[in-house]
């Protein structure tokens, strides 16, 4: 299996595409400077196996967050291998609970999407696609309903 990462677009000299383990995707951004340009589109399609060579540097920019944020983050290239954001994943099943009066379903929700948000973030910011960004959103949505749920079952019940 082939480490997913930025590599030269084989159909696009000067371009780069995001490999996501499997396939190339839709996700492309320019070259950075000083990269040796990629080969014209139909030597490079030739040329190209069907994977690239696997990239051997996977930590991502140096963040300039505190140690601890630092720490917290620190499975981030395995996120980034599998391609998931669990935090994101884990608030968003409990926001739907929240949904159904599971108060602590909503604070769970709460923290687990911010810290997913959070996450997204630092991927976005070493030039990763932003895993779990849409799952932490509806995760605080979700959580902010289960939240008022939650205050109307109390207050219905006093």
């Amino acid at each position: 299996m082939h480490v997913p990462g930025w590599y030269p677009d084989p159909s696009v000299p000067g371009q780069e595409r995001w490999w996501g383990g499997q396939s190339f995707t839709a996700h492309v951004r320019p070259s950075p400077a000083g990269a040796p340009a990629a080969a014209p589109a139909a030597t490079a399609v030739a040329a190209m196996p069907t994977a690239p060579p696997v990239c051997t540097n996977l930590a991502p920019a140096p963040l300039t967050w505190s140690a601890d944020h630092a720490q917290r983050l620190s499975d981030v290239p395995t996120d980034l291998a599998s391609g998931r954001n669990p935090r994101a994943t884990a608030a968003l099943v409990l926001g739907i609970l929240s949904v159904f009066g599971f108060w602590i379903g909503a604070i769970l929700g709460i923290v687990l999407g911010v810290q997913g948000l959070s996450r997204a973030g630092a991927y976005a910011a070493a030039g990763h696609p932003a895993f779990g960004r849409t799952k932490s959103v509806w995760a605080l949505v979700l959580s902010g309903v289960g939240v008022l749920v939650s205050v109307a079952i109390i207050a219905a019940a006093l």
